[in-house]
């Protein structure tokens, strides 16, 4: 991954918690449920590239995505 990507993401998850936080004035939902629900949607979609292969992590830690 690029690091354009990288940062790319983490300011989109900065615009979707700042818009959370303000829906939560208007529909009661918190925002920190609106950012565990994409968190789950991103881990299914990033779920494919794995944990060790992804960043050069020594292989145990790829263990601790299986338990």
């Amino acid at each position: 991954m690029s690091a354009a990507l990288i940062l790319g993401l983490v300011g989109g998850l900065l615009v979707v918690a700042f818009l959370a936080n303000r829906a939560f004035g208007l529909a009661r939902i918190p925002d920190v449920l609106v950012l565990m629900m994409l968190g789950v949607l991103l881990g299914h979609s990033f779920r494919p590239l794995g944990v060790a292969g992804n960043c050069g992590a020594p292989p145990r830690i790829d263990l601790l995505d299986h338990a």
